[in-house]
């Protein structure tokens, strides 16, 4: 009898710990699933008081491909199949602005870190474009519903992503093997200085060789 009563001791003591641990199994579980419903209920709360907005892109575009907000919130940028960057107004939304320079799908886009209205777009046409969205032309008249391209280079390889530097004088551009610092505002000021260059040689040829037409040679030869 002894002998049988340390058997139904020892079995006792075994049987505790296992109750614990079921115990506080069980514990765990039902804190869980009272968290994950808790975590429903407020994902189905909130989904009845916030709606999605649509925004018509017209004409619709074939695809869309990649998307970026401005630094101040007001506008979204995307990227489409028709080879154009469109701008969204995010209070409205409404497309304000249609951007059309590319000759293929622009891949990416990126806006200007402090400047709401510079955003940079990157195609595979190897080209990366810098935009001007304010709407304010030469002219100071307002162009609605377009923007001003103020830079663009070809980098020979289809652009992958692109990346404005903090000051935003600098656009780091990966395409193909390789990763360019471009510093847009003096790449286009350099092409400015060159076509101004050629310029000036085209009309100093014009003065020095001026081109002979029939009422020159007319005139010549009266004079002789």
């Amino acid at each position: 009898d002894d002998e049988e009563e340390k058997d139904d001791r020892r079995k006792e003591r075994k049987r505790k710990p296992m109750i614990r641990s079921e115990r506080r199994t069980s514990c765990s579980s039902s804190t869980s699933s009272a968290k994950t419903s808790l975590e429903n209920f407020v994902e189905r709360d909130s989904l009845k008081r916030f709606a999605a907005r649509y925004c018509a892109l017209l004409p619709n575009p074939r695809s869309t491909i990649a998307n970026a907000y401005s630094c101040d919130g007001t506008h979204v940028a995307s990227t489409h199949g028709d080879h154009t960057v469109k701008i969204i107004e995010v209070s409205s939304g409404t497309l304000v602005k249609t951007l059309c320079g590319h000759r293929r799908t622009p891949w990416v886009v990126r806006f200007h870190p402090s400047n709401p209205n510079v955003l940079a777009s990157g195609s595979l046409d190897n080209t990366v474009r810098v935009w001007d969205i304010s709407g304010c032309e030469e002219s100071g008249t307002r162009e609605s519903g377009s923007g001003k391209c103020i830079a663009v280079r070809d980098f020979n390889k289809p652009i992958a992503s692109i990346a404005f530097s903090l000051d935003g004088g600098c656009v780091l551009v990966a395409s193909g093997h390789r990763l360019t610092y471009w510093k847009y505002p003096e790449y286009q000021a350099r092409l400015r200085e060159q076509l101004q260059q050629q310029q000036m040689m085209m009309i100093d040829n014009e003065v020095n060789n001026p081109r002979r037409t029939p009422e020159s040679t007319q005139q010549q030869q009266q004079q002789q």
